[in-house]
C-alpha cells in the first residue's frame, strides 16, 4: 500500500510480478539509496508451522515511480529465510541477509537441538557494479537540524540527488528505525555540494545515518 501524505489516504500499489503473488510471512523490507524497497525471505502463509518448503526465496523489488509505482521479480536466493531472519542495507549499497529458524522452530529446545540457519547471503542491486559511481571524499560526522553542511565530491556536478539513510536495526521482520530522507541541496563549486540536514528530530530523530549522493540512479557508497 503507498500513503499519499496530501490527502492522507491509503491507496494499492501497482500488481506485484512474481508469480503466484506469495504472502511472504516474516520477510524483510530494505530501503534502498535509490528510493526502492527490496523485499526478501519469508513463507508463504501460516500453516503448518511455516516450513521452509513453503519458502519464498524469489526477491522483489518495488520501485516508487509515479502514480502506483511497479514491481520487479529478482533472482532466488539460495537460502531460504524463515522466522528470525534481517536484512541491512550495507555502506556500499548492498544488503546483507541473515539469519532463520529452519521450518520455524526454536533452538535448543528440546536440549541439543540447533534450528537456526548460520550462513549469510548479500544482495547486489544493479548500481553495485555500475561503472563511475559517484564518490564522497568528505563529510561532517556530526550534523544538528535545520543546518547547511558541506559533502566533497570530484563528481559533484553530475549529483541530482541527496539523501539520508538511518541505520537499520531488524528484529521479527520488522525495521522500526529504516527511514530515507531526500535533502535539499545545492552545488557549490565544482568539487562541493552543500546540503540541507532536516528540520527537526520528528522528522530525523538523533542516531546514526548514512549519506548518499547520486547521480541520476546510481548511489555513491554511503559515508
Amino acid at each position: 500500500m503507498l500513503f499519499d501524505y496530501a490527502s492522507k489516504s491509503w491507496s494499492p500499489t501497482a500488481p506485484r510480478t512474481l508469480a503466484g503473488k506469495p504472502e511472504r510471512i516474516d520477510a524483510c523490507n530494505v530501503i534502498l539509496p535509490t528510493g526502492e524497497i527490496f523485499v526478501c525471505g519469508g513463507t508463504n502463509g501460516a500453516g503448518g508451522g511455516k516450513p521452509d518448503t513453503n519458502g519464498v526465496q524469489d526477491g522483489e523489488l518495488f520501485k516508487p515511480d509515479a502514480g502506483a509505482g511497479s514491481w520487479v521479480t529478482l533472482p532466488k536466493a539460495q537460502i531460504v529465510r524463515n522466522y528470525h531472519s534481517v536484512a541491512l542495507l550495507m555502506p556500499d549499497g548492498r544488503v546483507w541477509t541473515a539469519g532463520s529458524n529452519k521450518n520455524s522452530a526454536r533452538s535448543f529446545d528440546p536440549a541439543g537441538s540447533d534450528n537456526r540457519e548460520l550462513r549469510v547471503e548479500l544482495f547486489e542491486p544493479d548500481y553495485f557494479s555500475a561503472p563511475n559511481r559517484p564518490a564522497i571524499d568528505q563529510a561532517p560526522g556530526h550534523v544538528p537540524c535545520a543546518m547547511w553542511f558541506d559533502i566533497k565530491s570530484p563528481q559533484a556536478a553530475s549529483i541530482t540527488k541527496v539523501v539520508m539513510i538511518r541505520n537499520g536495526s531488524v528484529t521479527h521482520a520488522f525495521n522500526g528505525d529504516q527511514r530515507l530522507i531526500e535533502l535539499e541541496f545545492k552545488h557549490k563549486d565544482a568539487n562541493t555540494l552543500r546540503a540541507l540536514s532536516p528540520p527537526n528530530n520528528n522528522i530525523a530523530p538523533p542516531g546514526d545515518y548514512m549519506i548518499f549522493i547520486l547521480a541520476g540512479n546510481i548511489p555513491s557508497v554511503g559515508k
